[in-house]
């Protein structure tokens, strides 16, 4: 593949991905509407389309960040969270929590455990574990949720 990104065991044509309607739908029944500083945009270029690590964020956002950027948008939703009070969900691998940087974090967050999700484009489940980390939840909780597909 040209123009690939390679993540362990896996290989994708892009780095963003757009979210699977489930986890959407599961996010707007539990928490309502939210405000997306990350909208997915296939051809993504930061000279022409609005990047969400340099904009305000809303009172609830949902950001399911590219995934070789996803510590960058952790930090930013827990930058917002700390000084502005504002909630966010942020979609990212189960492998992150074990960084350094979201060690620091756990003491703020809420774990939201999917497991491993199908994403739009892709025929089977990823080959990792999928977790909303929730700024603005119960700190130190983890919820396993049941994803019905």
């Amino acid at each position: 593949m040209t123009n690939s990104v390679r993540f362990r065991g896996n290989e994708s044509l892009t780095d963003s991905v757009k979210t699977p309607e489930v986890i959407l739908n599961y996010i707007r029944q539990k928490f309502g509407e939210y405000y997306d500083p990350t909208p997915f945009i296939e051809n993504f270029d930061s000279k022409k389309h609005k990047d969400g690590l340099t904009t305000e964020w809303e009172d609830f956002n949902f950001c399911n960040p590219p995934f070789t950027r996803g510590m960058a948008f952790v930090k930013k939703a827990h930058s917002e969270f700390k000084n502005h009070g504002r909630r966010s969900l942020v979609l990212g691998k189960l492998i992150w929590m074990s960084r350094d940087y979201a060690k620091a974090v756990m003491k703020d967050v809420e774990i939201l455990l999917l497991g491993k999700v199908k994403f739009i484009g892709y025929s089977g489940k990823s080959q990792f574990g999928v977790i909303l980390i929730y700024f603005g939840g119960t700190p130190g909780k983890f919820t396993f949720v049941d994803m019905e597909e």
